[in-house]
This record gives C-alpha cells, sequence and structure tokens, in this order.
C-alpha cells in the first residue's frame, strides 16, 4: 500500500471533519432524528451527561474519520467525485453490515441502527465528495 501523506490535503480533511460535526449536530437534534433515537435509547433529555467530554471525543474521532479517509481515497486512487462516491459507498456498506451483527446479537431496534448507521453514511458520503473535488 503506498500513500503519499505529504499528498493529502490537509484542508479537505479539516473541511470534512467540520462537516462531520454539523451533519452530527443536526441529524442527532429535534430537527431530524434527536427525539426518535432518544426514545430508542430510552434516554430523556435531562439523563444525558455533560457534552464536553464526549463532544470533545466526536472532534476527534470525526478528524480521524476524515483523515482516514482521505488515506483510503488515495489508496483506491480516487479521482472523481464518482470514485470518491464509490469508495464512500462501499465504507458505508461496511460500517452498515458489521454494525448490523452488533445490533442482531443484542436485540437493539433496526430502527436505531438505521439512524446511526445512516448518519456514518451520509458523512462519509459528503466526506467522499469534498475530498475528490479538493484534491
Amino acid at each position: 500500500m503506498n500513500v503519499d501523506f505529504s499528498a493529502l490535503n490537509l484542508w479537505a480533511i479539516l473541511v470534512g471533519m467540520v462537516v462531520g460535526m454539523i451533519v452530527g449536530s443536526l441529524w442527532y437534534s429535534p430537527v431530524l432524528f434527536g427525539n426518535v433515537w432518544m426514545k430508542l435509547i430510552s434516554k430523556k433529555k435531562e439523563d444525558m451527561v455533560s457534552a464536553t467530554g464526549p463532544m470533545i471525543g466526536a472532534v476527534i474521532i470525526s478528524l480521524v474519520n476524515s483523515f482516514l479517509l482521505a488515506v483510503l481515497l488515495q489508496w483506491t486512487n480516487a479521482q472523481s467525485v464518482g470514485d470518491g462516491l464509490a469508495v464512500g459507498l462501499l465504507l458505508s456498506l461496511i460500517v452498515i453490515t458489521a454494525t448490523t451483527i452488533n445490533y442482531l446479537f443484542e436485540g437493539r431496534a433496526m430502527k436505531l441502527m438505521g439512524i446511526q448507521a445512516g448518519f456514518h453514511v451520509v458523512v462519509f458520503l459528503l466526506n467522499s465528495v469534498i475530498q475528490t473535488l479538493w484534491t
């Protein structure tokens, strides 16, 4: 596997991180799926812990995901938006199938899996477009 780390676009990676945070903020808000998600995890707003720790972790993980996607896009030589979307879709399918196994054994609602995996699918696809356009 040959990856030229110096050729990775730092700005595209950082924008991808920000996009992930923005999508997550909307995705898990009452505007989109927040209320359903809270019900499916059996939580109320007052049950939620301070957001500081989870937000710091989310920023770091979003940055790592954006970086790793950039590496994967370079490794697969994705040069067009179509190439990027294909890589993002394949990565999304891997996440969905791997996550579904956990949900099946845990007896968790597939609706919850759809919400949680759906977030990652949207972020991977958006970041694939950003990174292939910006590289």
